[in-house]
């Protein structure tokens, strides 16, 4: 039988000992998955069939630096203010854009009528494609901060559990 000897830093532990609960989890990898998406959109346009502006980019570039920053504190309270607040963001534009949205014979891409165009000041104008991104993202992060919310809901101090004075 044969000795294998490990090195000394395969044993070493690497310090990574803050649990992490799954809203600040799926935060962090949302956010990941928004920065590489604003970041592309703006290098190469049209990179995932999405018809962002460059403000657009940068907006969704922002939320998910605020995501991924939110999601690596230790508060994971944070983590369930910045999935609720941009889920309800991302859910209110896609509910605007699938409302309000024209049919139009506009070709925002592959040479074909648009159904739910809508043209927001300052940024191109989206498609049905693009609400239903949105739409997806928001779900994913108020399922985030919905599963925060479920184990989380008894952690604060009731009337009837503080002293009487």
């Amino acid at each position: 039988m044969q000795i294998v000897k490990r090195s000394p830093i395969l044993v070493r532990p690497l310090g990574f000992e803050i649990t992490r609960d799954m809203t600040q989890t799926m935060s962090f990898m949302v956010g990941a998955l928004l920065i590489s998406t604003g970041l592309c959109e703006i290098l190469v346009p049209s990179f995932m069939e999405l018809n962002l502006s460059i403000l657009h980019s940068v907006l969704i570039g922002a939320v998910g630096a605020s995501l991924i920053y939110n999601g690596f504190k230790e508060n994971s309270r944070a983590a369930y203010l910045t999935c609720l607040i941009s889920g309800v963001a991302f859910a209110i534009l896609s509910l605007v854009g699938f409302i309000f949205g024209e049919r139009t014979n506009a070709f925002v891409r592959f040479d074909r009528n648009e159904d739910y165009l809508l043209d927001l000041p300052g940024l191109n104008p989206m498609g049905a494609f693009d609400h239903g991104v949105h739409a997806v993202i928001a779900v994913v992060l108020l399922l985030g901060a919905l599963d925060w919310y479920r184990h989380h809901k008894n952690d604060s101090l009731t009337s009837s559990d503080t002293p009487a004075i």
